[in-house]
């Protein structure tokens, strides 16, 4: 089951694959407006629980995903994310003094829907040049742009996040940013002690497209 809000300018693929992405895509969402997308996908640790119970029926998470509106990067910001490099090692504030720079906000969310309703989310920022150039968290000197993990909340499950990481991904077309977020979940249903690993990413692109896997 998917829904979309403002969704003229976006995509939902559960269960597909872009272009050269190995990863099932959720969804791709694009354009100068805020939007959302919610799709749902089998949840491992409801399904860890049934194997250890014996229980059956469907095992389910729900995935949130969404853009901020699109707006000119202004000069504070610039200045502020200025050494943010791109896959050239192109500083933002160097393009920016150039060239129009564009940015926006992205989240994704995941949570279970059945036994324990946990939930993990991972968000950040991106700058592109709607051209070649997509700059997010990764610089020459050290400095990190925005891209947040852990944001989670409950009772009755643990999440420990194991990696929230940045990649430059030369292996797909744009060479889009991947932004990771890797955590487990642990919940104890019973008295079963049951923990289960997941990964979700971002895929942000110099066009200002992110898609979410």
């Amino acid at each position: 089951m998917a829904a979309l809000s403002a969704g003229m300018a976006a995509t939902l693929g559960a269960g597909t694959a872009a272009a050269d992405e190995t990863d099932p895509q959720l969804a791709s969402l694009s354009g100068t407006f805020a939007q959302t997308a919610t799709v749902e996908t089998a949840d491992s640790v409801c399904d860890d629980i049934r194997v250890q119970t014996g229980e059956t029926g469907s095992c389910r998470q729900e995935a949130e995903l969404g853009i901020g509106a699109e707006q000119v990067a202004s000069a504070a910001l610039i200045a502020q994310y200025g050494d943010l490099v791109n896959q050239d090692g192109q500083k933002l504030s160097e393009a920016g003094a150039a060239a129009t720079i564009w940015t926006k906000t992205w989240w994704q969310q995941v949570r279970g829907l059945y036994y324990y309703n946990w939930k993990e989310r991972h968000e950040g920022r991106i700058f592109f040049d709607k051209g070649n150039n997509v700059w997010s968290t990764t610089s020459r000197s050290g400095f990190k742009g925005y891209h947040k993990c852990g944001i989670s909340s409950g009772i009755g499950y643990d999440i420990q996040v194991k990696e929230c990481s940045t990649e430059r991904r030369y292996d797909l077309n744009k060479n889009p940013i991947s932004e990771w977020d890797r955590f487990r979940v642990h919940v104890v249903y019973k008295g079963i002690p049951i923990y289960s690993t997941k990964t979700i990413h971002a895929n942000a692109y110099p066009s200002g497209t992110v898609t979410f896997h």
